[in-house]
């Protein structure tokens, strides 16, 4: 896959050690055309609601925080055109939104 408009993730990364997801997003990223657009998706820590997942249903994830998110976004090569965070409805979803440039 080559030349790609858009690439989506949600619910992949929050299972992927940083070093992973930067190679991830840099593999993601190189397979965009100029102007193609990244968004990568990674659950934030819920501090009255995280501890269920992890101590009762046993359900361990990666959270990420913003700055985490934007470090993945700062490696990629060239330089995105784009490059900030969106959340989803809930606030609960960060996404790093990149641009490639054209």
């Amino acid at each position: 896959l080559s030349g790609l408009d858009l690439v989506y993730s949600a619910g992949l990364y929050d299972y992927l050690t940083e070093g992973v997801a930067r190679r991830l997003t840099n593999l993601l990223y190189s397979k965009l055309r100029p102007g193609g657009r990244l968004l990568v998706g990674n659950l934030t820590e819920i501090p009255d609601s995280t501890w269920v997942m992890e101590y009762v249903v046993g359900w361990h994830l990666v959270y990420r925080t913003e700055e985490s998110m934007m470090r993945l976004g700062r490696s990629l090569d060239p330089a995105p055109a784009h490059m900030g965070i969106t959340r989803d409805s809930t606030g609960h979803c960060l996404f790093l939104d990149v641009e490639r440039p054209s």
